[in-house]
């Protein structure tokens, strides 16, 4: 049998606080804590028999899907960027990338990993940048 890997795609308010969507955030936060959690266990069960090999977690920001615009009005949706040092959402296809990324075989020594692809957002604080 080949290990597999699991992608769990969470959110960067798992990793931000903010005003409102307490429950959204905090199940994206569990998300992400899901993921270091089963690496864990899963990766000191990691033998020929084993399906899962890593976890980890990708953390998107605002990206360009339809689902934004129905859940985030364009005021927010143009904070959100002013506040992000890349200035523009992300695409589809770097979700994609990403998630490629965590899954090919040259990355096999990371696991239990939540990594924010946000256009810097997660390290540019609470301040307008």
């Amino acid at each position: 049998m080949q290990a597999g890997r699991i992608i769990n795609i969470s959110s960067i308010s798992g990793i931000r606080a903010g005003v409102g969507r307490a429950v959204y955030r905090s199940t994206k936060a569990d998300v992400d804590t899901l993921a270091r959690q089963f690496a864990v266990e899963f990766g000191m069960r990691v033998s020929r028999q084993t399906l899962l090999q890593r976890q980890n977690a990708a953390t998107p920001d605002t990206f360009e899907i339809p689902l934004a615009h129905l859940t985030h009005s364009q005021g927010i949706q143009n904070s959100h960027c002013s506040q992000n040092p890349l200035r523009r959402h992300g695409n589809p296809e770097e979700i994609a990338f990403t998630v490629g990324i965590l899954t090919s075989k040259n990355t096999g020594h990371i696991t239990g990993h939540t990594l924010p692809f946000d256009g810097g957002f997660s390290a540019a604080g609470l301040y307008n940048i």
